[in-house]
């Protein structure tokens, strides 16, 4: 009811880290909230301490929806590449452990692999294009062929 309330949006972001021991990980890392107006001129609006004792996440709320908002963080840890996701109001920081980083008496013993338990389940392959809505229609047409030739065989064999 309150015009306020319906300008106002949030922002979650939260920290993932892969391919890493925890002893590995920095205590905390920085993130800043960037906000660009209408005139795409960008400023920090907050900034905020991610570590493990605030399950790596913040949620920034009464934001104004007027403007856009993106999340930043601002210095990578060395040893780590940093990807950014974003899933309506929630950014998602995936730091993942450079393989030029570790030991390589280590890299050894993971060449050949594709993680501890044989692969990651919970990944999500990226989409290649492949289109799968025309299967279920070949399937159809598959069974409609069959049918209409035991059909026409049945009529054949019905004339002799």
């Amino acid at each position: 009811m309150d015009n306020t309330e319906a300008s106002q949006t949030k922002i979650h972001v939260l920290k993932v880290w892969k391919q890493d021991q925890v002893k590995e990980r920095p205590a905390s890392v920085q993130v800043d909230l960037l906000r660009t107006d209408q005139n795409g001129t960008t400023t920090v609006a907050d900034s905020q301490i991610l570590k493990k004792e605030n399950q790596w996440s913040y949620t920034w709320e009464n934001l104004s929806s007027q403007v856009s908002w993106s999340v930043v963080e601002t210095e990578v840890p060395s040893g780590y590449t940093v990807s950014t996701s974003r899933e309506g109001n929630t950014v998602v920081l995936t730091n993942t452990k450079t393989a030029d980083s570790e030991d390589k008496s280590e890299s050894t013993d993971k060449t050949g692999t594709s993680g501890e338990n044989g692969g990651n389940s919970s990944h999500k392959l990226p989409q290649t294009g492949q289109l799968w809505w025309p299967v279920p229609l070949l399937m159809l047409a598959g069974v409609i062929c069959l049918l209409v030739g035991k059909q026409l065989r049945k009529s054949m064999e019905e004339k002799k």
